[in-house]
């Protein structure tokens, strides 16, 4: 059995007494009313890979690797040895696989050999964890000499570069008033030029900006498209970009180890600022997920963003990193399921254009989560980029709204493919891409309670074979008459 609380209009597990969110009397409801119920089924897992401390004069930041079964967000991390609760988590999206975090506290360090920390997240759910301390040393006094000079902080590596230090500074004529968040190639920052205000994305040039995402010439290809890229946000269906700030000779200086530069003027591009979040928001808010109208606002996300990529795929160009994090929302849609239903119409916008390629072009990116094999496959025999493999990115994260989870079973092999190739070796990394293939051919999906028709096109749009994906029209056709 599941509950239900009729004010809110939310489903919760059966171990609830009352509701989380208005404290009100639950009802008992059969648990085949309840399809999205499966993620508390499903035992909260976090193993801690690993962990470093870094002490500073004003605290210390504690930075975890680890591996966690669901997407989730956190909500703040507290400090078990004085209850103190952190909210500087960054970042605080996490996709299921292996994520790093850090966790800033400022306070003294704490003289004790373990620090216990719990970490809470938006489903209400945390996890605790103990940090044995193998060893530190305290911080010594920074020397000085009789006659008084100014403090002036050093600058962190570009790899260790900390996006909070523009906060408060100009960045062109943009003055930075906050750090939005953080992806694989960039930091987003809000920036404000005569009271309105915009989304900054600032690209990372450090060695450790990979992750799970390929990046190659993308500095380059970003300077050389800028005007097409810009023509190319010019639609209702996607993110404007306004301005791409590239300098080739800039970056070589940064990369050479000039941070006052990477300070003062980054390579970075000027984006309208979707004041609505994400739909990654939108997944870990319990309040619109748990309600009864939470298909319909995934079958309103996933029809509007098949119709961006239709002006996309129509302009000549191929996303290529589709994913959750990077459908937008225009503006704040309410807190309940029933607001959001409500208002969401025309407000689904796809961001982050600079990932794109031209159709045969070369491929920049890929996120394992949600790219297809080919797209491995194609980026490591220089075949290009083709428009089925956003579908099958579509395909993904509809899969996931749908489910709360992304259960494919090709993405470690695909994972050790990209591994392969950012190491430089193509003859694994391609043989990796097939044997991920010959997986995904083999899996069957399942999504309850969804109409025959939309759970075809879906199976489709999932196909290990490019050629029998759907154009994004033909996906638009299908979702928009259920919505």
């Amino acid at each position: 059995m599941a509950k239900y609380c009729r004010k809110c209009k939310v489903t919760l597990p059966d171990n609830y007494t009352t509701c989380p969110h208005c404290n009100g009397q639950l009802i008992p409801i059969p648990d085949f009313l309840a399809p999205f119920i499966t993620l508390y089924r499903n035992p909260l897992v976090l193993k801690l890979i690993n962990s470093t401390i870094e002490q500073h004069r004003w605290g210390f930041t504690l930075s975890l690797t680890f591996y966690i079964n669901r997407s989730m967000s956190i909500s703040g991390v507290q400090l078990l040895l004085n209850n103190v609760i952190s909210t500087e988590v960054n970042p605080r999206v996490l996709n299921v696989g292996v994520n790093s975090i850090s966790i800033t506290f400022r306070l003294p360090f704490p003289q004790t050999n373990m620090i216990p920390i719990r970490i809470y997240f938006s489903t209400g759910e945390y996890i605790d964890i103990k940090l044995g301390i193998v060893g530190y040393t305290t911080p010594q006094p920074v020397p000085f000499n009789n006659r008084p000079q100014p403090f002036t902080p050093s600058l962190p590596s570009i790899d260790q570069w900390d996006p909070k230090l523009w906060v408060g500074k100009n960045i062109g004529v943009y003055n930075i008033i906050s750090v939005i968040g953080e992806g694989g190639t960039s930091y987003i920052l809000k920036g404000v030029y005569e009271n309105t205000s915009y989304a900054i994305k600032v690209l990372k040039l450090g060695s450790s900006n990979r992750g799970t995402t390929i990046v190659k010439g993308y500095y380059y290809d970003l300077q050389v498209e800028a005007s097409n890229l810009i023509a190319l946000s010019n639609s209702k269906y996607t993110v404007k970009i306004y301005a791409v700030n590239i300098d080739q000779n800039l970056i070589k200086e940064i990369l050479k180890g000039n941070r006052e530069l990477y300070l003062r003027d980054p390579p970075r591009l000027i984006m309208e600022l979707m004041e609505g979040g994400t739909v990654m928001d939108l997944f870990n808010n319990p309040n619109v997920r748990y309600s009864s109208f939470w298909r319909k606002i995934v079958y309103s996300i996933i029809a509007e963003s098949s119709l961006a990529l239709d002006h996309i795929h129509k302009q000549g160009y191929v996303h290529l990193d589709i994913k959750p994090q990077n459908i937008f929302i225009s503006k704040p849609l309410g807190k309940t399921g029933e607001e959001v239903y409500n208002r969401i119409r025309g407000m689904i916008r796809i961001g982050d254009l600079g990932s794109a390629s031209r159709i045969g072009g070369s491929i920049k990116q890929l996120t394992v989560e949600y790219a297809p094999p080919d797209q491995l496959e194609n980026a490591v025999s220089g075949k290009g980029a083709d428009p089925s493999m956003d579908i099958f990115a579509l395909g993904v994260v509809t899969y996931l709204l749908l489910t709360g989870k992304n259960d494919r079973p090709d993405m470690t092999l695909l994972n050790e493919g990209v591994d392969y190739y950012v190491k430089s070796e193509v003859g694994r990394a391609l043989a990796k891409a097939k044997e991920a293939k010959y997986y995904l051919c083999k899996w069957g999906i399942s999504i309850p309670m969804i109409e025959k028709e939309v759970f075809h096109v879906i199976n489709n749009m999932l196909s290990c074979d490019p050629r029998s994906r759907p154009k994004a029209s033909e996906v638009y056709s299908v979702f928009s008459r259920y919505i």
